[in-house]
């Protein structure tokens, strides 16, 4: 998350570390960045392609979650990023919102 909120790589910078070489070391924070789950049990608005249509950009990452994880981080992991904070509120509310039953 540090990554996508400040556009660095900071497993490039270990590597500069444990090669004993200079890296920059100065960076800004560009963007709010979330970690949203999902759970297969629930009945979500928007299906997984629809989330990656409408997020467009702003989703940066999506992985299948470690089973040990499920029950805490769900069991599809979404990263979001946005230079808003309302519209990071927004994003996270279009994964989350279930539909009705």
């Amino acid at each position: 998350m540090f990554n996508y909120a400040c556009d660095i790589d900071v497993y490039d910078w270990w590597a500069h570390i444990v090669a004993d070489k200079p890296f920059p070391t100065e960076f800004k924070r560009k963007y709010h960045c979330a970690f949203v789950g999902r759970k297969y049990d629930r009945p979500y608005l928007y299906s997984h392609d629809d989330l990656v249509s409408r997020l467009g950009p702003s989703l940066v990452h999506v992985q299948d979650m470690n089973p040990i994880e499920y029950s805490v981080m769900g069991n599809v992991g979404y990263l979001v990023r946005s230079a808003d904070q309302s519209e990071m509120l927004a994003l996270v509310r279009c994964i989350t919102t279930e539909a009705a039953r």
